[in-house]
């Protein structure tokens, strides 16, 4: 619930009755996955890798009312981060200690510089 997954696909290349991810989508744009539909492991050269099936959010047109199914997507396609205002520096009543780094730690030539 705390993390997104985005997917590098591009909706140019998409035509209405196939919607399956090719390794040029690679270098296109990151869309938020809605949801993981189908995980399949599969063999591959260099050995085993799941092989998704998603639902992705086309919000090229500044909303979420484009939604496709898109197969055959790599593990390498997918990204994840942390949603915003999500991480734990933003929980509240948390206990936050001042870092004291000795100066002794630091080179004598860092320690003459004037900003």
């Amino acid at each position: 619930e705390n993390i997104d997954a985005w997917c590098h696909f591009s909706f140019g290349s998409v035509r209405k009755d196939k919607h399956v991810w090719r390794e040029r989508d690679m270098s296109a744009n990151e869309h938020l996955v809605k949801r993981i539909i189908d995980r399949t492991l599969t063999q591959l050269p260099y050995g085993q890798s799941y092989i998704y099936t998603l639902e992705l959010v086309d919000e090229t047109d500044g909303d979420e009312s484009g939604l496709y199914i898109v197969k055959n997507v790599p593990w390498k396609a997918l990204s994840f981060y942390q949603k915003n205002y999500r991480s734990d520096m933003f929980i509240k009543g948390v206990f936050r200690h001042e870092m004291m780094i000795p100066d002794a730690m630091f080179p004598d030539a860092w320690k003459n510089i004037v900003l």
